[in-house]
């Protein structure tokens, strides 16, 4: 009677944990992997000249009304978290299917345009297997300086180091709301962006 009481406790706990554990899956099946932002927090304005990628040259924020966005802060000299963020959000495009891949846009602001010409841009993107995939933003540092202000990051110009600047990736949705934010060693894999990035374009 004891061995048999104790085998039906265990079945209904083993039952009970996978009811459980289904009931969190699908509850997180809506919400974003990312970090919460601040609320209430749109893309600001900009128009930087694309370096290299499909998009329209120069790139205006006004013409991503619609889509989901992605978009990091980068800098090709960068040694340390740009050679594994880039492949990661190009990795992330190629999770989506193609009706969303038209829906969804992937942009690197340079942080560091005294390093960041078309043709490093260009290299940089061939070795991280990102060419086609993310467009880069350039500019002069009169372009970008207030740029940086607005989205209230650290450049690399700025801090006199390559290798440390803002370069978290938030995404904003397909009205151009701050939605989540990703970052390098934390939460920011192919699967996790492509899987917010797919919330993004429910807006």
């Amino acid at each position: 009677m004891v061995v048999f009481a104790a085998a039906t406790l265990t079945a209904g706990v083993i039952a009970l944990g996978v009811f459980l554990f289904a009931r969190a899956d699908a509850s997180t099946a809506d919400e974003f992997r990312g970090s919460t932002p601040p609320p209430d927090i749109a893309l600001p304005a900009f128009t930087l000249r694309n370096a290299f990628g499909e998009l329209e040259n120069p790139v205006d924020s006004g013409d991503l009304d619609g889509k989901a966005v992605a978009l990091t802060f980068l800098d090709t000299a960068c040694t340390e978290v740009c050679p594994l963020i880039a492949p990661a959000m190009a990795a992330a495009r190629g999770r989506l299917d193609a009706a969303q891949r038209e829906r969804v846009v992937l942009l690197a602001i340079t942080a560091n345009p005294e390093v960041d010409t078309p043709a490093a841009v260009r290299d940089f993107l061939a070795r991280h297997r990102a060419r086609g995939k993310l467009h880069y933003l350039i500019g002069s540092v009169e372009e970008l300086r207030p740029v940086w202000d607005a989205f209230s990051v650290v450049s690399a110009l700025d801090s006199g180091d390559d290798d440390v600047h803002s370069a978290g990736v938030r995404v904003y949705d397909s009205e151009g709301m701050w939605v989540s934010s990703l970052h390098w060693g934390v939460d920011l894999t192919p699967e996790n962006l492509a899987h917010d990035l797919t919330l993004a374009l429910r807006g």
